[in-house]
């Protein structure tokens, strides 16, 4: 072993499920030396880094709607009626909600091109 050309050894650990599919990919990579394919692909696979934090704003922004309807809603009834300031809020709130998920849907569709 002292004449080995690769002399540092990392460990993996994988679940039964995990196992599975690493075995179909390297079935379809023609590969069954485990050691081989996993150094193909560490070293030379591709690394996708998706940047979701515009999700994340809208996601927030879903939730401040969803509490604004609620309260609109609990009002609603308490008092059985609604008034023209809550249809105008949550007319608003739905208009910058459309307007928010399609702004990030469309960057991350042109994003991905």
């Amino acid at each position: 072993m002292a004449n080995r050309k690769r002399t540092y050894q990392k460990i993996v650990r994988f679940n039964e499920e995990e196992l599975m599919l690493l075995s179909k990919k390297m079935s379809l990579s023609n590969t069954k030396n485990f050691e081989q394919y996993a150094r193909k692909m560490l070293l030379n696979g591709l690394v996708i880094h998706k940047d979701f934090s515009d999700i994340r704003e809208s996601i927030l922004q879903i939730t401040r709607i969803g509490t604004n309807i609620n309260q609109i809603a609990k009002k609603v009834n308490g008092t059985n009626s609604v008034n023209r300031e809550d249809m105008n809020i949550l007319l608003s709130n739905y208009q910058q909600l459309s307007e928010e998920l399609q702004s990030s849907l469309l960057k991350h569709i042109y994003d991905d091109r």
